[in-house]
């Protein structure tokens, strides 16, 4: 059976200077049903780039990053290595 919930990382405080202890919060979120062309995927690896201060950095410049800035009350994102849990994708 799938799970039903996800653990995120949160943003709390973007950084100005130094990166705050307390920057990010561990939570969980309920998943959704999994759709007709959709896949549900467990992470096996994230990636920890040096991109990702920028992408938290308070007052970001969205037009210096090739990523959208991740502003506080976001989830944080990575890139990774992900297996199929469940599909309802015919390519996956």
């Amino acid at each position: 059976m799938a799970p039903r919930t996800t653990r995120v990382w949160t943003l709390a405080h973007a950084p100005q200077d130094t990166l705050p202890d307390d920057a990010f919060l561990l939570g969980q979120n309920d998943l959704p049903e999994v759709q007709k062309g959709e896949v549900l995927l467990r992470m096996i690896y994230l990636s920890n780039d040096p991109a990702q201060r920028a992408w938290i950095q308070k007052d970001g410049d969205e037009l210096r990053s090739y990523m959208k800035p991740i502003r506080e009350g976001d989830v944080m994102h990575a890139y990774g290595v992900a297996e199929v849990v469940e599909s309802k994708s015919s390519t996956f």
